[in-house]
């Protein structure tokens, strides 16, 4: 893996693979990497200037048949993500019984409501297992579930996983319900609210948590943070704005003892994916 330890390495990479553009400072021991997981950032420094990975060439800038089976391909040869015929099959029935349910509820965008586009968010969902080490037999709380992402695919992926998913609008919750019913689905279930609200005996309880779409930093780690084991960890995609986020949560991380420590940037022009994955240890 590479290492860049200060701002002079900086010009090293300004052409050919990848250049780098200042959005932040933070008081954290970081690691940041490529979609790929090459390091780019490895610093002790107590203070440290977030760098915004900008690919200009890479392999994957090639095009390919954009259906739902060339975008699992892509997945599976490509990017390494774990997707075998029999869990290819599950995405898919997943993906049918997602669009019809959409019909009658919001569950993702008209934009969304297509299968290679299904298909495309169940590989971004898929990349936290290849970006990050989560053990046999894990606990893992989703934070408003909604349509199933990440947490439906990681669990087709991962049947040995056990998750509970926290939804509390109604509706949902029953889409989710009926969904892990048609998918026969076991050790996953739905929680009908906000997860601050899970029962007493799930605290401490969690080894990982995951998030997308589901509020900002401050606000969402309080709220898993009852419930997470000491060492345990949230895993969340971000946008744009994470560098602002990450900002505005460090007093909330010093409240509440968490610390950040690896930032994923994800750009894949093929699949229209972005922006990156965050994750961030309870200590």
């Amino acid at each position: 893996m590479s290492s860049i330890t200060g701002v002079a390495t900086q010009n090293r990479y300004a052409s050919g693979f990848a250049r780098f553009v200042r959005v932040a400072h933070i008081t954290e021991r970081l690691d940041i990497e490529d979609g790929l997981g090459h390091n780019y950032f490895d610093s002790n420094s107590s203070t440290i200037q977030i760098w915004r990975l900008i690919r200009t060439k890479h392999v994957l800038m090639r095009r390919f048949d954009s259906s739902p089976a060339a975008i699992f391909e892509y997945g599976s040869q490509t990017l390494g993500l774990p997707l075998d015929a029999g869990t290819v099959k599950q995405l898919l029935l997943f993906s049918e019984i997602l669009l019809a349910w959409n019909q009658k509820m919001h569950l993702v965008s008209k934009k969304d409501a297509v299968p290679e586009r299904i298909a495309r968010q169940m590989v971004d969902s898929l990349l936290l297992l290849r970006h990050f080490e989560i053990p046999t037999n894990s606990k893992v709380l989703d934070l408003g579930s909604g349509a199933g992402f990440p947490a439906i695919p990681i669990k087709l992926a991962r049947p040995d996983l056990e998750i509970v998913l926290a939804e509390s609008t109604l509706k949902k919750g029953d889409y989710l319900q009926n969904l892990l019913k048609e998918l026969n689905l076991v050790k996953v279930s739905v929680f009908p609210d906000r997860a601050r609200n899970l029962p007493k005996k799930r605290r401490g309880y969690f080894d990982l948590a995951t998030a997308k779409a589901s509020g900002i930093l401050k606000e969402v780690w309080p709220e898993v943070f009852p419930f997470l084991k000491r060492g345990g960890q949230l895993l969340t995609y971000k946008g744009k704005k994470a560098p602002e986020e990450i900002g505005q949560a460090q007093r909330t991380f010093k409240e509440l003892p968490g610390r950040i420590e690896r930032i994923i940037p994800i750009q894949i022009k093929e699949l229209d994916l972005g922006g990156c994955l965050i994750s961030i240890r309870k200590l």
